[in-house]
This record gives structure tokens, sequence and C-alpha cells, in this order.
């Protein structure tokens, strides 16, 4: 039997939720901007369930299905992914870079008013994390999954 004709076996049933894991790597590939159907061959995701995930992380931050109903006080995140993006070169182009200064480059270039809390949720969402240099100064890095 050659490949063409070989069934793959569903790796998800109908009707289930994909798992923290698969949403948060559907979430990083997305912000990688990897096409959509190298996501769907990559995870076996259909595009309505991709769609889902997205929405659900610019709605409140956490792509996981049940973590949080909406419009319970808690904003989510403010940081779309054209912010996203523009940290993510931001510390390409400077990686000893501050929180600080980070929220700063926000407001100027984005017109975004994100505190240094927000800017490192955003990190931690985007995989980074911090390191300390025997110097002093801090400096973020990108986290070995």
């Amino acid at each position: 039997m050659d490949l063409h004709n070989r069934l793959r076996e569903p790796r998800m049933t109908i009707g289930q939720e994909p798992s923290s894991d698969m949403c948060w790597a559907v979430i990083r590939m997305v912000l990688e901007e990897v096409p959509i159907d190298l996501i769907m061959q990559y995870t076996d995701l259909c595009l309505k369930t991709i769609s889902k995930i997205q929405q659900r992380y610019y709605d409140t931050g956490d792509p996981a299905p049940g973590k949080r109903p909406k419009n319970t006080g808690n904003r989510g995140c403010m940081l779309g992914v054209t912010e996203l993006k523009f940290i993510r070169t931001s510390l390409e182009r400077q990686p000893d870079i501050q929180l600080q200064g980070l929220a700063e480059s926000l407001r100027e270039f984005c017109g975004i008013d994100a505190s240094e809390v927000s800017v490192w949720r955003a990190l931690r969402k985007m995989g980074y994390t911090r390191k300390k240099p025997s110097s002093g100064m801090s400096f973020f890095g990108i986290a070995s999954f």
C-alpha cells in the first residue's frame, strides 16, 4: 500500500478540545508567521479550531479552553500580534533591553501605554525567560522547550 492510499489516524476525536500545550504551540507558530496550511499539517487541527484558538488568545490572553470566561473583569492580553512582533524585533536588535525600555518603546512607536508588568507577561507567553549575567544587568533569552 503506498503513502497516498493510507488513511491517517486522527490524533483527536471529534468534539475533543486541544491540550493547553497544543494551543500554545499554535499561537507560537502564528506569531512566527508560519502559514496556516503548515500549522494544520503539523498539528492535525482544522482551520476552524485554529481560528478559535487564535480568537480565544486575543480575547483572554490564554489560548487554552475553559481557563477564564469572558468579561470577568480581566482585560486579557492588551498587546496584539503587531505589538508582540515589535517586542520580538526589539529584543533581537537589543537583547539587553530592560522592561522599562520596552514599555517606553511601545508607547513611543506603537501608541500603546503598556506597563512593565504587561510587557513581562507578554514576554513570558512568548517563551522568553529572564537571565542575569554577572554584571547585574538583566536581559531576556528564549527558553528551551
